[in-house]
C-alpha cells in the first residue's frame, strides 16, 4: 500500500496486537501507508528512527518504555520531531502528564472509542506538520 495525496507515513505503537491491527486497518482505509507496528516505546523510536515517519500513533501504557517516556524521548531529540496522535484509555491527570512531556507540547488525544475519527484527524495533523516544515 503506497502514500496518497490525503495520507502520509505511520507508525503505530500499542502494546495490544488487536489494537495495532485495527489502527493499522483503519489508518490504511484512509491512505495511509503503516510503516511500522511497535509493541513497545523502544520498538516505536526504533521504527520513528529507521523510517522517519509523517506521524505515530501512540499508547501510554506498554511495557518497557511507556508512551510518556517515547514523548520525553522525542522531546528530548532521541529521534526527529512527528506529530503524535496519543490513543489510549487513560485519565485526565495521565493526559496532563502526555501534554507536559510531549515533544510538540500538544499531543492529540484519542479513545479507542474514536478510531473512526483518528484517521480522518491524523489526515489533518500530517497536511499542518508538512505545511511548518
Amino acid at each position: 500500500m503506497g502514500t496518497t495525496e490525503t495520507g502520509g507515513r505511520v507508525v503505530v505503537a500499542d502494546d495490544s496486537r488487536l489494537m495495532r491491527r485495527m489502527l493499522a486497518d483503519a489508518l490504511g482505509r484512509q491512505g495511509f501507508e503503516v510503516v511500522g507496528a511497535a509493541a513497545d516505546g523502544d520498538e516505536a523510536l526504533e521504527l520513528c528512527r529507521a523510517h522517519r515517519p509523517d506521524a505515530l500513533t501512540l499508547d501510554l501504557h506498554m511495557p518497557g518504555l511507556d508512551g510518556l517516556g517515547v514523548l520525553r524521548a522525542l522531546r528530548d531529540g532521541k529521534a526527529e520531531p512527528v506529530p503524535v496522535v496519543v490513543v489510549s484509555a487513560f485519565s485526565p491527570a495521565q493526559g496532563a502528564y502526555a501534554v507536559d512531556a510531549s515533544a510538540s507540547s500538544q499531543p492529540i488525544a484519542a479513545s479507542a472509542a474514536e478510531l473512526s475519527q483518528t484517521a480522518d484527524y491524523l489526515c489533518g495533523l500530517v497536511s499542518r506538520f508538512r505545511l511548518q516544515v
